[in-house]
């Protein structure tokens, strides 16, 4: 039998005490049971007296009279719950179908009736028996089957009287029909199934017409032994004969399995298929007694319940066999089986998780991993079966199925769970197996890529490494990692083609560099790429490209940094700041020159950095020059390097670029290299252009260049007096080397000159170099004495002429304050020069005026002719009275005066400016 070769397993639990109500046992062992059916909570059984007993979960029963006559057939919906009964009554020949809703009763405690249907084939005396039916849960479809073979559809309503029309199909077997089912297709069509006892035929049912499709010619099937399937065999049609159970779609024979034995009937619940065989069993003779020739037989059932889709059984009756099975119902999830006697036995399927244990303590994995597919299990609970069934296998020494096993975790389980299992050597194979896979999916990280890599080159596997790499998908694997993996390896020209492959412009300058040493191809590769790689490449590598090839380098950067290109979404010129790429000339500082004059000569607004950095260069060229003279020439003195001497290329060069008015270079810092490498020329124009015209004359005083110093101290002692000063001081220490002492008396005549200094000052910075002789200042001292003998008479002269005045302008305001003032009777007017008459106005500064004229001049009662010299004396006085304001203008004139400053403090101390604030 083919069942044998399937495994078995107890999936459900076997259970005889269903009922314990003793008076309800008592009342269905007195029922002759002709047919059930079950669905929508409840267990419905017909029987010969016309009755039907209606069973819920708790096993409470209820009864109604459905006909008077025995109850043929019945057929309870699942989406509705409306019970489907055929019938005939005592006194009628003709076969009744009657709707009964379970959910609605009447007055008297009965199911309602909602329909009831005479069905029959045709108008003849003799009318056929209706052998089954079959209503579609829609409602919409009843089909009827009659002992000759007629089958009769009814399109309508089902639940409502009246309501449909009836048509007779007109293509039908010859002999009685067995089963009839209506099964939903894919589509919005539906197809109904028919069997008699020798052919299957199906109907595919639409709004106009039946299409026959013959499906079985020879075999047929009994009543009760058809059944639709689950959606896990695509609903199609199974019947059951004694040699083999087959499968039936809608237009096609399907599969057929070999589970031989009478069939008294076959079921389908959830995804088994129930089997009820009859076998023919002879009792044992007694110790006693001789059995006799013809001792009957009873009739002993099997009951088998079936996976087929996972090819097990999960329950038989092995050797218990039951005896007078009459029939099976499915509901609440269980399987109930009405034996002997009615008496019910249900069979409890357990749940997944014992089914699991059940298989796993057998070991077997693989009907494991097919139930919880069943089972509608998650990828969690399939990840754990599979790696039970790869540690398993492992354990076993299978390790190429235990790795196959392990792949299927992936989604879920730790990697590193697999790979310590196989990082031994004779196992690196299925390693290797396993991060591909790994990578396929795009679970692996960058520690997996290395570890795929170290495999493949360990193994020698050059063409799995090159499709590898050479693999269109960039989120298998982590293409840095690679790389880097390829180079430890060794596997350089593998590492270039991947990184040529991905893009990997960095890595591929890397690789041609430091694992090739490839300059010249370094460069001609950067040269045919775009402006973002070329400049990151040359600020990461381009050290090692200068140093290699410096002219060719030098080049590469000219455009880079000049005119790359244009930028294809704005337009711009693509062009790098040559300032991030001076430091790579460390070693090459004379291209460092050519790079920095050709950047200066080809782009504008360049950084400071540019220029100060080939000023640099300029000057240690300029010092590396000088080193390289003969020493004659090295010992040469710094003064000799006159400004008449010709000037190098390299000095040219560093003065062009100071003196360019566009060069931002910046000064402080030229200046300072400029004193560095003693670049004369250079460190005087700074100066100049800085107006630091005390330092220039200090650099050539330091030089003992004296002309310089006088000439220095003509062009610029106008705007910075205190050169003559320096310049004197200098002089006097230095009066023997200068030619007599004729700069020095210059500078005397300058001083007495431009009154830039007092004697007092001259002496005291003279005396500073004992030195000097007194003879060197006496012509100076005797015209400085003799003008200041002059300016003592002078202004003795003046005390006394002042003193004058301030006496007769005392006696003139006693006059006027203590004495009466007389006018001359005959005065004029002093604005219009006639004779004065009353009325008039006097003043005691002895001006009259006629009364009409003051009025037209003056504003005020002040004397027009005097006002403007009283308001200029008293804005003087005003501004003497402001000390504040005479204290800040006395300190500036005071810090700033080159001459003789006593003077400056004899006219403030007038002011009252050094008297005590009150």
């Amino acid at each position: 039998m083919a069942h044998l070769q399937w495994r078995k397993f107890r999936f459900f639990e076997k259970e005889d005490k269903v009922i314990t109500d003793s008076n309800l046992k008592e009342a269905l062992r007195n029922i002759e049971i002709t047919c059930t059916a079950s669905g929508k909570g409840s267990i419905c059984i017909g029987t010969e007296d016309g009755a039907i007993h209606v069973l819920d979960r708790g096993f409470e029963r209820t009864v109604f009279q459905a006909f008077s006559g025995k109850v043929t057939n019945l057929q309870q919906l699942k989406l509705t719950n409306l019970l489907i009964a055929s019938g005939r009554e005592i006194d009628s020949s003709v076969d009744l179908i009657k709707v009964y809703n379970l959910d609605k009763t009447d007055i008297s405690g009965q199911f309602v009736c909602m329909r009831t249907l005479k069905v029959h084939p045709g108008k003849d005396s003799t009318l056929p028996a209706l052998t089954c039916f079959a209503v579609h849960e829609n409602l919409t479809l009843l089909a009827a089957g009659f002992s000759d073979g007629f089958i009769v559809l009814y399109k309508g309503d089902v639940s409502k009287e009246n309501s449909g029309k009836m048509k007779v199909i007109e293509q039908r077997p010859p002999d009685a029909l067995t089963n009839l089912l209506f099964s939903q297709t894919a589509g919005p069509q539906i197809v109904l199934y028919a069997t008699t006892g020798t052919k299957v035929w199906s109907y595919v049912i639409d709004n106009k017409y039946e299409r026959l499709q013959k499906l079985e010619n020879d075999k047929g099937c009994p009543a009760r032994c058809a059944v639709l399937s689950d959606q896990s065999q695509e609903n199609q049609l199974v019947t059951g004969l004694p040699e083999a159970v087959y499968f039936y779609s809608s237009d096609e024979k399907g599969q057929c399995l070999a589970f031989e034995g009478e069939k008294l009937m076959i079921a389908w619940h959830k995804n088994y298929l129930i089997t009820v065989t009859k076998d023919n069993i002879v009792p044992p003779a007694g110790k006693d007694f001789a059995r006799p020739a013809l001792t009957p037989v009873r009739d002993m059932f099997t009951v088998n319940v079936y996976d087929v889709s996972n090819k097990y059984i999960a329950f038989w009756t092995g050797g218990a066999k039951m005896t007078g099975v009459k029939s099976v119902v499915c509901e609440w999830g269980s399987i109930f089986i009405i034996g002997l006697n009615n008496s019910f036995c249900q069979l409890r399927e357990l749940d997944t998780q014992k089914k699991l244990d059940i298989l796993f303590s057998k070991n077997q994995f693989d009907m494991a991993i097919s139930l919880a597919r069943t089972q509608q299990y998650d990828k969690e609970g399939l990840t754990d079966i599979f790696m039970q069934y790869g540690d398993y296998l492992y354990q076993r020494g299978d390790y190429d199925g235990s790795v196959q096993q392990y792949i299927k975790t992936i989604d879920r389980l730790e990697p590193s769970y697999v790979i310590r299992k196989f990082l031994d050597a004779h196992r690196i194979h299925n390693l290797t197996t396993y991060l591909q896979q790994l990578h396929k999916e795009k679970k692996a990280k960058a520690e997996h890529t290395t570890l795929l890599l170290n495999c493949y080159t360990k193994l020698k596997e050059t063409t799995e490494l090159n499709n590898f790499i050479q693999s269109k998908d960039e989120k298998s694997f982590d293409v840095h990692t690679a790389i880097k993996v390829c180079r430890e390896a060794q596997y350089f020209d593998h590492a270039l083609r991947l990184a040529s492959l991905k893009k990997e412009h960095q890595w591929y300058v890397r690789i041609l560099l430091e694992d090739k040493e490839q300059y010249e191809e370094t460069l001609t590769y950067l040269n045919s790429q775009s402006f973002d790689v070329v400049q990151k490449n040359m600020l990461e590598h381009g050290k090692k490209l200068v140093d290699a090839l410096p002219k060719q380098t030098t080049e590469l950067l000219k455009r880079l940094c000049t005119n790359f290109g244009t930028d294809p979404e704005t337009g711009n010129i693509l062009r790098a700041d040559p300032t991030d790429y001076i430091k790579l000339y460390v070693m090459e500082p004379d291209y460092l020159v050519e790079f920095l004059e050709f950047m200066t000569g080809n782009v504008a607004n360049l950084s400071p950095i540019v220029y100060n950095t080939l000023f640099e260069l300029y000057l240690k060229q300029f010092t590396d020059s000088r080193k390289l003279e003969a020493p004659s020439s090295r010992s040469t003195p710094a003064s000799s390097y006159s400004g008449d001497r010709k000037l190098t290329s390299v000095e040219n060069k560093a003065m062009s670029l100071l003196r360019d008015s566009k060069a931002p270079y910046d000064m402080d810092q030229a200046l300072i290299l400029c004193q560095m490498h003693d670049f004369r020329e250079g460190i005087l124009y700074l100066y100049e252009k800085a107006h630091l015209y005390k330092h220039i004359v200090k650099y050539h005083m330091d030089h003992l260049e004296f002309d310089k110093v006088i000439e220095m101290c003509k062009a610029h002692g106008d705007k910075e007096a205190s050169l003559w000063r320096d310049a004197l001081i200098f002089f006097g220490k230095h009066e023997q080397a200068d030619g007599m002492g004729q700069n020095l008396k210059y500078v005397l005549e300058v001083i007495e000159e431009r009154e830039l200094l007092s004697p007092l000052l001259v002496v005291q910075s003279l005396a500073q170099n004992t030195d000097v002789k007194v003879g060197v200042l006496k012509e100076y001292l005797t015209r400085k004495f003799k003008h200041e003998s002059n300016l003592i008479k002078e202004e003795e002269s003046q005390i006394k002429k002042l003193e004058n005045e301030i006496s007769t302008s005392q006696k003139r305001i006693n006059q006027i304050k203590h004495e009466p003032q007389q006018f001359p009777e005959k005065s004029k007017c002093s604005t219009c020069a006639q004779d004065l008459y009353n009325p008039s106005v006097h003043f005691y500064c002895r001006h009259s005026y006629h009364q009409h004229c003051f009025e037209s001049y003056s504003d005020n009662d002040q004397c027009p002719l005097c006002v403007a010299n009283n308001q200029r004396f008293n804005d003087q006085w005003a501004s003497i009275s402001n000390r504040n304001q005479l204290q800040e203008e006395f300190h500036g004139k005071l810090s700033n005066t080159s001459s003789d400053g006593f003077s400056l403090v004899s006219q403030y101390f007038g002011f009252g400016v050094l008297n005590e604030q009150k």
